[in-house]
């Protein structure tokens, strides 16, 4: 493969490739130097594109040497001394006979478009940090809201459910003090699902009467039923466990 072809090849990379010798001094570039650094000629040293990296007391060829095999984060400088982020990898040619103009080159990886998606990406995890603290706040506050009537119906109609004599009432009275307690259990779950989505859920065992639940759920739903005209009926096994 002829040189020419080489370098048409260099040519068609999207990465700035720079040929330099051991002062430093240009050699050859690829097109996108020219594209993006605004050089009309290869009269510039290395130094003027990367002087974060060789500064004045730095010696390029041990500089190049130490570093061949590391990627380096740096800024790359325009012929206007404006400059932007980028990735630098060198190369380094010990081998005999070598063309000391090709000695060392240094492949420099455009980083502008990875830095703005990170930007966005960490801007979009703080937002949806605020979202989810925003949600967090707004179900404690809601049920904060919810427990607060619940207790004071709860509480009424216990004392009326004390002092009340007609066993039809007390029966209206325990479906409402039992619809009290269901709605305290709802209110449970939304805290525990926010417990549950920040890694804090705690799930316990606790000991349950089989016969009472379901009994409950009936007298619950029943006069919804019946206003729908349809009977609601429980029948359990005496074989079922209380």
């Amino acid at each position: 493969m002829g040189l020419k072809t080489i370098c048409d090849l260099l040519d068609e990379s999207s990465e700035l490739i720079c040929f330099f010798d051991d002062k430093g001094k240009i050699t050859y570039v690829n097109r996108a130097v020219y594209n993006e650094l605004d050089f009309d000629n290869m009269n510039f040293n290395i130094r003027d594109i990367l002087p974060n990296l060789f500064t004045e007391e730095v010696d390029i060829v041990s500089y190049v040497r130490e570093n061949v095999s590391e990627d380096i984060r740096s800024d790359v400088y325009r012929k206007n001394h404006t400059c932007f982020p980028v990735n630098v990898h060198f190369y380094y040619n010990d081998e005999k006979p070598c063309d000391d103009d090709l000695k060392m080159a240094v492949f420099i990886t455009d980083l502008r478009e990875v830095d703005s998606l990170s930007k966005r990406l960490s801007s979009n995890e703080e937002n949806m940090k605020e979202v989810l603290r925003s949600k967090d706040e707004f179900t404690a506050n809601l049920t904060h809201e919810l427990r607060t009537p619940v207790n004071g119906i709860r509480g009424h109609i216990r004392n009326l459910y004390e002092k009340e004599e007609d066993i039809s009432n007390k029966r209206t009275m325990k479906i409402v003090l039992d619809c009290c307690d269901n709605m305290e259990k709802i209110i449970n779950n939304l805290l525990d699902y926010a417990k549950l989505e920040n890694g804090k859920m705690v799930i316990e065992s606790n000991p349950f009467s089989i016969r009472e639940l379901i009994n409950s759920s009936v007298s619950t739903l029943e006069s919804v039923a019946n206003e729908k005209g349809i009977e609601l009926r429980c029948n359990i096994s005496e074989n079922i466990p209380d």
